[in-house]
Formats: C-alpha cells, structure tokens, sequence
C-alpha cells in the first residue's frame, strides 16, 4: 500500500443493531481526503481495530459506502458490523497513512500517520452499557479568516440522552500515540501571538483572532457520561485552514437564550443576520432537526436587509430527557468551496421537562385539580374556570388517545378503555401526569 498525504477529518461512531443486543454494533467512519494532484491515493477499503482482536493482517476490513466530492475534498463514509463476545471498554482504532502535508502546529505532518479512536463500553448492566456514540451533525468546518474570531460546533447528538464533556487532545499518530511536536494552534513553540483557543463547555470552540494563515490539525474528544459513569467516547481528529479573507465574515444580530419547556409547548424564535452584500446564508444542525421522530423545522428567509432563519419546534412526551438538546447556527458564506464562518455561531440548549416531578406545581398555578391519581377507571378534572376548556390525554409518544371540552367546573372522564400505563393530561398551558392502573 503506497503512502498517501492527504487525510483531513476523521471519525468513528457507533450503534446497536435490533434485536436489541448491546453487543452487536453497526460502526461508521467518516474521513475527509484531499483529491488534489499532491494525494493521489484513494481508499475504497480501511483497517479497523475493534478492540477484541489484534491486527492479524494487513487486509482490508471495512468497506466504503458512499463519498461525495467538493471542490478538492471527498468526504467518506465507510460502513462495519461487529459482535463482542465479551464484556469489557473496547476501542476501536483506526490508523492510515497519511495526514497532509504543510500543518502548522506539528513537524512534517506529511510524515505523520492519521490515527483516531473511539470507546465503547459494554456490562451485564444496561445503565453502564453504552448502546449508541454520540454522532456528529456539523460536518462542514468552517474556515476562520487572519484577524477574525473563528468558532465551531461539531453539533454533537447523543439518541441516548447521555450526558456529554468535551476536551481538547492531543493529536495521534503511529501507533496511536500523541505527536509529540503537536501543539494547540495558540501555543505554537517559537511563533508569535496567534490568538487564543478556548474551549465551552458546550462544546463550542472559540479562537480569538488567529494571526498566521495555513493549515491546523486539531482533535476534539467527546466523552460520554451515564448517571456519572464514563461509558465511552468518539475523537474527532480535523484541519482547519485560515484564510486571507477579502469579505467580511457574517455575525449573528442578537443571540438566543436557553430554552425550558413542558411538553406540547410550542418553541419558535428567530436567528438573524445582517445581509453586507456578500449573500450569507444561515446553516442548522441538531439532534431535534433531524435524529428523533417528532422533528423541528428551520426555514431561511431574505428580509430586506436581513438574512432570518425561523425555528419551529413542537416536543412531545417522549422527547422527555434530562439532558438539554443541543441546536447549532452557522452563518457565513460560501467562498471558493470553503464555508466561511468566523463569529457566526449561535448555540441554543433546549430543555424538555417532565410534568411529573413537576405537577403539583403545575397544578397549584392554574388551579387545576384532578383526582384520584393513580385510578383505575375514572378520573375527575376541577378546573377553577366555568367557562370552557378543551383537554386532551396522550401516551408518552404523544399520540392523542381521549379528548373533550370541560363545560363545569368539575368533569368526570372514562379511562377504563385505556392499558394501564402512564399517560399525560393536557389543559390550557397545564400538563398534568396521570397514572392509570389495572
């Protein structure tokens, strides 16, 4: 196999297979590669180290799947299935000659082998036991341009609703170990100031005016916590190249705070952008956009002199988690093939609570009462109001399953037809948890 000097972005995530056995994954690896006459080499097949095994030869053992070109980058996608026999913390390692040439924060990066990994734990305990990785939404890096704020959030999505920490690392190489020349691109060993890089705890990284143009390997590790239990992690190794910009990067006009809501309340805001004669555009990544059932809708609009992208967004009961979703705006422009981001981006945390530890509150501001609860059959619905009120009962997918209008002050409902099961009383702004028994 001849050398290559051409890997950009890479990284490796996972999930379970039905039947549901934790043991049995479906494992996909993104690599970004340069398609210039400088790297010439392609990769139809990669190796993989699952964390079971050692490498018994060098044969091929995980296949590509799809790729797409963009100006001089192909971005792709290679697919493997894998079944631990064992219980154990297994990492799957991927190494492939080589990273390109030119990076500013390592010596002879042409000469450095690209290596990354990721971190599967699995138990006879299915709360230690991690199902599925955290995938990664944000797939373009935007480029920062000298003398411009850089941020960047790889709009990381956990379907588990595992709680998430972030960490710079240090680049890998041979054998997956740290590139002792590696350096943060702000801590460059003999270079002159070069901006700062901070990290969020979002996961938002933030380089404040990079001063030197080239190329930059970073990796971000993004580990993931279940009931305070590490229980794995994916690395996402890429470049990012500062550019000599001849535009003026877009901003966002204001910024959105967090969100807390119950289910069925409606979320909509807006993200704008002021339109400089360069013709932004605004970009949305998010677990709620595209990875669960009950989706969210962005919708981008030219307003005058504006550029304003609309979030809609309607949870049910069973988007319910501990953990806030995690929705990422970029805007910027699209220059030479290279998104530009620089300033613009714009992370809101939305958060959707659970009417049952939350009720008696709920209750006591609206001046709903209902009762018994737990029943078994029927239920009575005091409201403090005697004109009408529409109310409706669902599951904890949402599905509207009994409906009506309270005409009185007080109204008996039938749920004797209903499995025995929890299910969720909505009236007015109220969401009141209500469990019927056999």
């Amino acid at each position: 196999m001849c050398f290559a000097t051409h890997n950009l972005s890479g990284e490796i995530t996972y999930k379970k297979l039905y039947p549901n056995n934790p043991e049995n994954k479906e494992f996909e690896v993104i690599v970004y590669t340069q398609t210039d006459s400088s790297a010439p080499a392609d990769r139809p097949y990669l190796n993989i180290l699952f964390g079971d095994e050692n490498w018994l030869s060098p044969q091929d053992s995980i296949e590509r799947v799809d790729f797409y070109t963009e100006g001089n980058i192909k971005y792709n996608t290679y697919k493997a299935f894998h079944t631990y026999l064992d219980i154990g913390e297994f990492l799957i390692q991927i190494e492939d000659p080589n990273r390109s040439g030119g990076v500013l924060n390592m010596e002879e990066s042409i000469n450095q082998a690209f290596f990354f990994e990721s971190k599967l734990r699995v138990t006879n305990d299915a709360v230690t036991t991690n199902e599925n990785s955290v995938v990664i939404l944000n797939t373009h890096v935007p480029a920062a341009c000298i003398n411009d704020t850089w941020t960047y959030n790889v709009a990381a999505f956990d379907i588990d609703g595992d709680s998430l920490g972030y960490e710079l690392v240090p680049c890998k190489g041979l054998d997956g170990l740290d590139i002792n020349s590696w350096s943060l691109p702000d801590q460059i060993p003999g270079f002159t100031y070069n901006g700062d890089m901070y990290l969020y705890t979002d996961g938002t990284i933030f380089w404040e005016i990079p001063l030197i143009a080239g190329s930059y390997n970073i990796a971000l590790k993004i580990t993931e916590y279940s009931q305070g239990v590490e229980i794995g992690f994916i690395v996402k190794d890429f470049t990012i190249v500062v550019n000599l910009c001849s535009q003026i990067p877009t901003e966002f006009s204001e910024f959105v705070q967090d969100i807390s809501v119950y289910p069925w309340t409606e979320i909509e805001f807006t993200v704008a952008t002021d339109d400089l004669m360069q013709n932004p555009t605004i970009l949305s990544y998010g677990g709620v956009l595209a990875e669960i059932y009950n989706a969210a809708s962005f919708d981008v609009s030219n307003e005058l002199d504006q550029v304003v992208g609309t979030f809609n967004w309607t949870p049910n009961f069973g988007d319910i988690r501990e953990q806030p979703y995690l929705v990422v705006f970029n805007t910027g422009y699209i220059n030479e093939n290279d998104w530009i981001g620089s300033e613009g981006t714009e992370v809101v945390q939305i958060t959707v609570l659970d009417p049952g530890v939350n009720s008696i509150q709920s209750i006591e501001n609206s001046g709903i009462n209902i009762f018994p609860n737990p029943t078994s059959n029927l239920v009575t619905l005091e409201v403090a109001r005697s004109e009408e009120q529409a109310y409706s009962l669902s599951n904890s997918l949402g599905e509207k399953l009994i409906s009506g209008v309270v005409t009185q002050k007080s109204q008996v409902i039938d749920i004797s037809s209903l499995s025995a099961n929890v299910y969720y009383l909505k009236i007015e702004n109220s969401v009141i948890r209500l469990v019927k028994t056999n």
